[in-house]
């Protein structure tokens, strides 16, 4: 049904056009129609866990809003985290992405926690996260917060080198019913269909589809291997949002998904089924009570056919307090993790044991001192974390905000903290004993006495309005990472050890200025440095130094110029340039090809027309400059898609 909607949606968009006409011509609210002072006075929760303004906290925190993802072009999450100075995003198939933050970028990026409404997604498998399965609707979308840097203290192990938070619209917000259709020579089908009501007058809920069918022709993924690569999603999910009378909230939210895809593999391609499903509940006491408290619970389940499946049963419970001039801020958490992997990552890997069953426990306490009649305040905290591998995990930080005097906004902060990386079931577990895509592999051994790898990390941000319309943000950082794993030789067989230590540093800009309400120029630039070192060690050890260091572009930039003309129409261009970089994401690391991808400049275009409040119809287009490759010898082919939006 879905191809058949989408197979023509020039005359779909056409009838609909004209009897929009006659609707409501008052234009909806745009963010990027903000001035500079309201874009950073926006509310974030994740560099402190409570609602704090973007430009007062001492945090490298960047914002992307509904708006921005929207005007981009940005057909998934993992598009629009591009926007984001200091995040390496790169494409490895047709709905498959590396990304992290600071460097370390592979299919598995273990350094990087994201969440959904404080919802962990990281996976304790493979580490890292199956993008695919979180692939939501933009318009259920907020806003995405990203913190570059530690974030272990309040959000615990593997918040290495940053958090993303990806929080979705409160139902009240998505009242109605809302359609939207997209088709393109990549994007070949999408369809998404919301209703959002209220149940009596403290209750609000949405339900919504989305299905999706993606598809390349004749991916080049190997010197030996070209095929079709396709994956066809479907999501179905809810969220209900309920206000007591006492003012304090409830919000209950779950999903169900599945998806059918081809992966192109030697030698054929690899049919690949996935199921999941998750379930969420978050109460929070009145906002405006002396003593805040929240209780979290969700179940998440995933289940690839004959490979793995796993489930997590998470609690968490957080209560926040003023006294005096402290605001405290502390917690506790428990998760337990059950998992069956008969086989993974294409059957290359072999997991024993087959079945685990684990818990993890945390205690976390942070106080914000408010000093020097509110210009000066000094942040501190801890997370204690016990697991049944590495034992107990020591995750402390130290912050401090200072408020420039001046008639401008000017503050400066400083950050020193310790986060740790814990083992993977994969780094414990996984021997790699047959194959995956790409040279003959060598054996590879789990190695259970793996030890978590560890951060310290020291920050410096500035932020300042410039002048009226101009805004600066800059961070620039230094990471000590000692325990990094590399891959000792013992008679012909490699296993993992902790035998890697080394450096990064970096700056990370990000520059604002608005025109009156009708253009919007953003634009980022980021360079990173990494030196890495092998530890003595009693056996040979494997070489893969220049593997980590070259990993991550040293070079990022984008420009992105958002404008208005008249009411109704939008013409949005982003640019972006992205640093060579000597890596192969999904080969064994092991035995990395020799593989060099060149640096590229593209763009990307977004053409909106909005006639009235309740119709949109938008043109796309996506790495216009030409074919590139990022990481792998996956294509990037230039793609264009159509997208029609009605709010009934």
């Amino acid at each position: 049904m879905l191809h058949v909607l989408v197979s023509n949606p020039f005359s779909l968009s056409m009838m609909l056009l004209f009897t929009s006409f006659s609707d409501d011509q008052e234009r909806m609210d745009r963010l990027a129609q903000l001035s500079i002072e309201e874009l950073i006075s926006i509310k974030v929760v994740s560099a402190d866990k409570a609602p704090r303004v973007l430009s007062d906290s001492a945090a490298a925190v960047f914002v992307v809003t509904r708006e921005d993802m929207v005007r981009s072009g940005a057909i998934s999450l993992a598009d629009a985290l591009r926007l984001v100075p200091g995040v390496q995003v790169a494409r490895i198939g047709v709905d498959v992405w590396a990304i992290s933050v600071r460097g370390f970028n592979e299919l598995h990026a273990d350094k990087l926690l994201v969440l959904i409404d404080g919802r962990t997604i990281y996976n304790h498998l493979f580490s890292g996260v199956f993008w695919p399965r979180f692939d939501l609707p933009v318009e259920d979308v907020a806003r995405i917060e990203v913190i570059r840097g530690p974030g272990s203290t309040l959000w615990g192990a593997n918040a290495v080198n940053g958090v993303i938070n990806i929080i979705t619209r409160h139902a009240s917000e998505t009242h109605g019913p809302f359609l939207s259709l997209a088709g393109g020579n990549i994007e070949r089908g999408l369809g998404i269909f919301r209703y959002g009501g209220a149940l009596g007058e403290r209750t609000d809920y949405r339900v919504s589809a989305l299905s999706q069918f993606r598809e390349q022709k004749a991916v080049a993924f190997d010197p030996r291997v070209r095929s079709d690569d396709e994956v066809e999603d479907f999501h179905l999910s809810f969220r209900v949002d309920h206000r007591f009378e006492n003012e304090s909230s409830l919000m209950v939210s779950g999903e169900k998904f599945n998806s059918h895809g081809r992966r192109p593999t030697a030698p054929a391609p690899l049919q690949i089924d996935d199921r999941a499903a998750y379930l969420q509940a978050r109460w929070q006491s009145d906002p405006g009570a002396d003593v805040g408290h929240s209780v979290q619970v969700y179940i998440d389940y995933f289940k690839r056919e004959r490979e793995f499946d796993w489930v997590v049963y998470d609690l968490e419970y957080q209560q926040d307090r003023q006294v005096g001039n402290h605001d405290l801020v502390w917690g506790f958490g428990y998760r337990h993790i059950e998992d069956d992997v008969v086989r993974g990552l294409a059957g290359g890997f072999e997991f024993a044991p087959q079945k685990t069953d684990e818990a993890v426990s945390n205690l976390f306490i942070q106080d914000r001192w408010t000093l020097r009649e509110g210009r000066l305040f000094l942040q501190w905290g801890a997370k204690i974390e016990h697991n049944e591998f590495t034992h107990e995990e020591l995750q402390p930080s130290a912050r401090l905000l200072w408020k420039l005097p001046g008639n401008r906004e000017r503050n400066l902060w400083f950050a020193a903290s310790r986060a740790v990386h814990v083992p993977s079931r994969l780094e414990r577990d996984g021997g790699l004993m047959g194959r995956i895509v790409g040279p003959p592999s060598p054996t590879v051994e789990g190695n259970p006495q793996l030890d978590s790898s560890d951060l310290i990390a020291a920050e410096i941000g500035y932020r300042t309005l410039l002048t009226t319309g101009f805004w600066l943000d800059a961070s620039t950082f230094y990471h000590d990472y000692d325990g990094l794993v590399d891959y000792e030789r013992d008679r012909g067989r490699f296993r993992r050890v902790n035998a890697m230590k080394g450096h990064s540093s970096g700056v990370e800009l990000a520059l604002e200025w608005h025109h009156g309400k009708w253009w919007r120029l953003a634009g980022s630039l980021n360079y990173l440095n990494m030196e890495m070192e092998l530890e003595d060690w009693d056996l040979p050890l494997r070489d893969l130094v220049d593997f980590v260091e070259n990993g991550s572009p040293e070079i990022q930039a984008t420009l992105r110029s958002y404008m208005n003309f008249g009411r109704a129409w939008q013409l949005d261009i982003t640019g972006r340039y992205v640093d060579s970089v000597v890596h192969a994401a999904l080969a064994n690391p092991v035995a990395p090809p020799p593989l060099s991808i060149d640096a590229y400049t593209t763009f990307d275009m977004h053409v909106g027309y909005r006639p009235s409040r309740r119709f949109e119809l938008s043109l796309v287009g996506r790495d216009l400059a030409g074919e590139n490759r990022e990481i792998t010898l996956y294509e990037h082919e230039p793609s264009g898609s159509v997208e029609l939006k009605i709010w009934f």
